[in-house]
């Protein structure tokens, strides 16, 4: 017996929406960014919750510090660190 060939889009799949991960603004916790890249994260995450807030971390010195320029040019001042996300960023951890 010969398999039998769809064609065509393939079934659709529901998709339930995933609940707000935003932390609340008036929340006092540090919020840490992991692969702080060029910095927009960092940058967005400055603007929401503060810079005083903001930890981003990036494995990759020279990305940590393009990102520190890319950041001063536009008045956030997060705490940036380079090292290893999957241990977090103990020295700013609560």
């Amino acid at each position: 017996m010969p398999a039998q060939v769809r064609s065509g889009p393939p079934p659709a799949r529901k998709v339930r929406p995933s609940p707000p991960t935003t932390a609340p603004a008036s929340d006092t916790l540090p919020v840490l960014d992991l692969g702080t890249g060029p910095g927009y994260n960092a940058a967005l995450l400055s603007h929401r919750y503060g810079s005083h807030r903001v930890v981003s971390r990036d494995v990759d010195p020279s990305l940590v510090a393009a990102a520190a320029e890319h950041l001063s040019a536009t008045g956030y001042t997060p705490r940036l660190s380079v090292g290893d996300g999957a241990q977090g960023c103990p020295q700013h951890a609560p």
